[in-house]
């Protein structure tokens, strides 16, 4: 497990991934929540969701080994309300946290179930990788601002 080895650890690099996100989504304007670079692509609103989306299916199935698809996918990728976007997943932030900090350390550790589709991971390294999937996605809205002609913010700096 190279980042997750403790709680600690795995708490520390979500609260980075989720820093970096928020400075992100502050330089983004309201009004440009369905920008997308095509009409095939997923709208900066829709990005958003599926962060949600991403990180709401990892927590829901370590906790429950359900590991259905239901999540994704309910007509959010083109959604146009940004704001929404950003307080659905500050919502759903907050539920991840606190099934992070009710996890034992012999949880973080453990595989979360017969049916994960990540045959050898631990909760904590599937967790893990919900901080990958937001690092992504917030790499393409870097791109929608780019696109858009908005200087994206410095994200890796000490201040906020």
């Amino acid at each position: 497990m190279p980042e997750a080895e403790s709680l600690e650890n795995l708490v520390r690099l979500l609260e980075n991934e989720r820093r970096y996100t928020s400075t992100l989504l502050r330089a983004f304007p309201l009004a440009h929540g369905g920008f997308r670079p095509k009409p095939e692509m997923m709208t900066a609103a829709g990005q958003v969701h599926h962060i949600a989306d991403g990180e709401l299916w990892r927590v829901r199935g370590c906790r429950s080994d359900d590991w259905s698809l239901d999540v994704f996918g309910r007509g959010t990728s083109s959604s146009t309300d940004l704001a929404g976007a950003v307080t659905r997943l500050a919502d759903v932030r907050k539920a991840t946290m606190a099934y992070v900090h009710r996890l034992t350390f012999d949880e973080l550790r453990s595989p979360p179930g017969d049916a994960a589709p990540f045959h050898d991971l631990t909760v904590g390294e599937i967790l893990e990788t919900a901080a990958t999937h937001e690092s992504h996605h917030r790499g393409q809205l870097v791109v929608y601002l780019r696109l858009l002609g908005i200087a994206p913010p410095a994200l890796f700096t000490s201040a906020e």
